[in-house]
């Protein structure tokens, strides 16, 4: 795992130079540099998580930027990357009104700066200099910025799943929230997963996941507080299956992920047993795992 806690400077160039940082992380934390993608001044770079390494299967990520000077990066999450297409297949779209295939996933395929993707993943950079914190290893990527007094936060990668294996055959969730001061959990519709558990009909909220459902609140799903305001345990990805927003559990972060109610704010640190957390992108991450 890589747990880094660090900034950036000024730079006329902040997409592409913190791509080069994610780049040297995402090695560190075990993933695999498979190739770079360009169409005109957008930027992909592919990486893969090795079966072998997150004992699930081999899945990918891209590192996005639409120019080396855009102030933002945002990750793309794939089952599945075609190396002479050029395209992702079986991602986590971009909106929930499809029709899932026989295996849950979606039918088409994208390249990476097709709409249709779930680019929203993002964290937001600054010219000027930010903060940032990630935690990455083969069972996902969770970062985290700072721009002035503003946090943002991106997650992608697998979860423990709660469903069986003939519905649910590979649990990856993408999730994109901007985190405010004291505002710390995702929302439905801030995540996509690349599957729909036993459903091949449309819906709009098919392949929607979240940390809560819309209809909940952080006080209705919490579990037990740590110092009076910290909620320590797992955090459980729900999902919305109809228009009042009531949903279902679907699995938990894994147990390197704790949930996070109010209080925290990114950098802020909690020692649990033996464990350190970080706190960044609405979670307390352990530091060591």
């Amino acid at each position: 795992m890589t747990f880094t806690a660090s900034s950036q400077g000024a730079s006329a160039t902040p997409a592409s130079t913190f791509a080069t940082t994610l780049d040297t992380l995402l090695q560190a934390g075990g993933w695999t540099f498979v190739e770079t993608w360009t169409s005109s001044t957008f930027t992909a770079a592919i990486y893969k998580s090795p079966a072998a390494s997150n004992g699930v299967g081999d899945y990918y990520i891209a590192v996005n930027r639409s120019s080396d000077a855009s102030t933002t990066v945002y990750l793309t999450l794939a089952e599945v990357w075609n190396s002479g297409a050029k395209t992702f297949g079986k991602y986590a779209p971009s909106a929930g009104n499809l029709t899932p295939a026989a295996d849950f996933a979606v039918s088409t395929t994208k390249a990476p700066n097709d709409g249709a993707l779930y680019n929203n993943g993002l964290v937001i950079l600054s010219a000027a200099g930010f903060q940032y914190w990630a935690s990455i290893n083969a069972y996902g990527v969770h970062l985290a910025t700072r721009v002035s007094a503003t946090d943002y936060a991106a997650f992608a990668g697998l979860y423990d799943d709660l469903l069986d294996v003939s519905i649910s055959p590979f649990p990856l969730l993408a999730a994109n929230t901007t985190i405010a001061w004291g505002v710390n959990y995702v929302q439905t519709n801030a995540g996509m997963a690349t599957r729909e558990p036993g459903v091949t009909v449309a819906h709009s909220y098919n392949f929607a996941a979240g940390l809560y459902s819309s209809a909940w609140t952080p006080t209705n799903a919490q579990v037990d507080t740590y110092l009076g305001k910290y909620a320590a345990g797992r955090a459980a990805i729900i999902t919305g299956r109809n228009d009042t927003g009531q949903g279902g559990y679907r699995g938990l972060f894994k147990s390197a992920l704790r949930t996070s109610l109010s209080g925290a704010v990114n950098g802020d640190t909690l020692t649990i047993g033996a464990a350190t957390y970080c706190h960044f992108g609405g979670l307390w991450v352990d530091e060591s795992v």
